[in-house]
């Protein structure tokens, strides 16, 4: 695949395309290609990138483990573009990716891309804007939430309130009392 061709997928298939021609045509000189098998760990979580990976053809999957949670897989597509967040800031992966069929990735050498963003400041502003409209993004989700959850706190009950509530309602007209085995019920709810 010639130069220009890589820029044109570039520009049409991946977060990239909001870069200039010129800062693409240089990405794409510095692409190596790489053919990736299926089930095969491209990067492991906590470790520093090696290469800024593109997803050609395939799929991939990411995911981060944690002690105290499930871990949650998010499946990639082509077009996906791997560390460009953390070879900016020099940061580790955050996340493992493993291959889920065979993928043909197109890698730019970590050091590479280094001189791309020394020699093009235009990397930088670009995923600088993205960074802040993701940031936004999230901050109008969490006022949703907790919108949502200042709207919905008066139909909250406590769980012991939720059982005897329920146990009241299975109860017959005009039967006052909570009998022992529905007392048992609403303590164990």
């Amino acid at each position: 695949m010639q130069i220009a061709e890589r820029v044109q997928w570039l520009q049409a298939h991946t977060p990239l395309g909001e870069l200039s021609a010129d800062v693409l045509e240089a990405i794409a000189s510095q692409i190596e290609v790489e053919p990736v098998a299926e089930n095969r760990r491209l990067v492991l979580e906590d470790t520093p990138p090696t290469a800024l990976y593109i997803l050609k053809s395939g799929r991939l999957e990411r995911y981060r483990t944690s002690p105290d949670r499930l871990a949650s897989a998010v499946s990639l597509l082509p077009g996906s573009v791997l560390h460009l967040k953390q070879l900016l800031l020099e940061r580790p992966a955050e996340e493992t990716v493993m291959t889920l069929s065979d993928c043909e990735i197109w890698t730019v050498p970590a050091a590479a891309f280094a001189a791309l963003v020394v020699q093009y400041p235009e990397i930088s502003q670009t995923v600088s804007r993205q960074m802040a409209a993701d940031l936004d993004q999230m901050t109008a989700q969490l006022a949703f939430e907790q919108e949502r959850q200042t709207a919905l706190r008066p139909y909250l009950m406590p769980k012991v309130q939720r059982g005897v509530s329920m146990v009241l309602v299975g109860m017959p007209p005009g039967c006052g009392k909570i009998c022992a085995k529905q007392q048992a019920i609403a303590a164990r709810c």
